[in-house]
């Protein structure tokens, strides 16, 4: 038994919200239990969790449930080149109250709180799955220079819109977020995309790295892109993520179909859909009697659109089809339909098949919007 209410085990600095966010803690006396109160940065209660001590006078407790509630992927914005993100992070503490049996208090201590009032605790949107919670993702990401994706190279058309979430895992620094162009002459350009004065730890950042977004074309108008390397650096310079490759298609698509869904690292990763494509409009036209405003009744009509698609964007190498995985998963799923992000659901149809004896294998998404149109407007309306 502990001389005072002792902390054995805690959150690391930083956590995922979907990954168990443990606090295990040895008590004072026998049979207490404690309150654990869940704090944001601010010292406003989230929520309060009871425990009993067990027969080793230890008591645990997993506050990820609650503090996944406080975190928000950040969506991505066409409107806006780069930014810092605020929703997917927060910093939180915990303050551990035992009491005894008789509901006296005993003892105190506070968790992830410095004698300053210094909040240390921190917890971001996403999590690993369970096999690999043995690795020290955020130490990776940090030592292997990694933006908040699972891609190591991207292939896209020079207009798609697209996105990459960093993560600031050093102190206090200026950081340039920056693309070089390779031409098909082999000369290469660099551009500036985006630059924060003062990255803090923990800071999650947002930028625009699309080719036509950056306007990249303008670097040399005459020659032809292949490719283009988007990194970040600070003022030494050194690298603090990337360089990621973005290689360029010119190739016609009769569909050309373009989305973003959120990943389980906490940022978006983007998808360019080819091939198949079709939209099925399943209307519901409806006539009730309802009663209005003066209490009689009145007949009211209920247009209802649901527009269902289906793509099949080709073969995939089997480190696409694992990234695409999260698609499968996540809740936050966009479809881009002129300049607007139109949120549609995954449903349960899709596949993502991998056979390992092949180097490319096909998959089918299916989806539908994730509201139904009471009004309907064709999805490209001429100017």
């Amino acid at each position: 038994m502990a001389d005072e209410l002792t902390l054995i085990s805690g959150p690391a600095d930083i956590s995922y919200s979907r990954n168990p966010i443990e606090i295990e803690l040895e008590t004072k006396e026998s049979g207490s239990y404690v309150i654990l109160k869940v704090c944001d940065a601010s010292s406003n209660e989230i929520t309060s969790l009871y425990g009993k001590a067990d027969s080793d006078d230890r008591v645990k407790f997993d506050v990820s449930e609650i503090l996944d509630t406080k975190v928000f992927y950040e969506v991505p914005s066409l409107s806006v080149l780069n930014k810092r993100c605020y929703d997917p992070i927060i910093k939180y503490w915990c303050e551990a109250k035992e009491y005894d049996e008789d509901s006296s208090l005993v003892d105190s201590l506070d968790i992830g709180k410095t004698g300053g009032d210094s909040v240390t605790l921190y917890v971001l949107k996403g999590g690993l799955s369970q096999e690999k919670l043995s690795i020290s993702i955020f130490t990776k990401i940090n030592s292997d220079k990694l933006f908040l994706s699972w891609a190591d190279q991207i292939y896209l058309k020079s207009d798609q819109p697209y996105c990459l979430y960093y993560i600031h895992l050093n102190s206090t620094e200026s950081i340039v977020a920056k693309a070089k162009v390779y031409y098909s002459d082999g000369t290469n350009d660099t551009k500036t995309l985006a630059s924060f004065t003062t990255a803090l730890l923990y800071s999650v950042y947002y930028i625009s790295v699309g080719f036509d977004q950056n306007e990249l074309y303008n670097l040399q108008s005459s020659k032809t892109p292949v490719y283009y390397e988007v990194w970040i650096e600070n003022t030494t310079p050194l690298t603090r993520a990337g360089k990621l490759t973005f290689n360029l298609s010119d190739d016609y698509s009769l569909y050309p179909k373009h989305f973003f869904y959120a990943n389980s690292l906490g940022g978006y990763e983007g998808l360019f859909a080819t091939g198949k494509n079709q939209i099925i409009p399943k209307g519901d036209n409806s006539e009730v009697l309802q009663n209005n405003s003066s209490g009689g009744l009145a007949l009211q009509f209920a247009h209802q659109i649901e527009k269902q698609g289906k793509i099949a964007p080709g073969f995939k190498s089997k480190a696409e089809i694992e990234r695409l995985n999260d698609i499968l998963l996540t809740s936050e799923t966009y479809e881009i339909i002129n300049d607007s992000l139109i949120k549609i659901v995954i449903d349960k149809k899709s596949k993502l098949n991998y056979v390992l004896d092949e180097n490319l294998s096909p998959f089918v998404i299916n989806y539908k919007r994730a509201f139904l149109n009471k009004n309907f407007t064709p999805d490209n309306v001429s100017s």
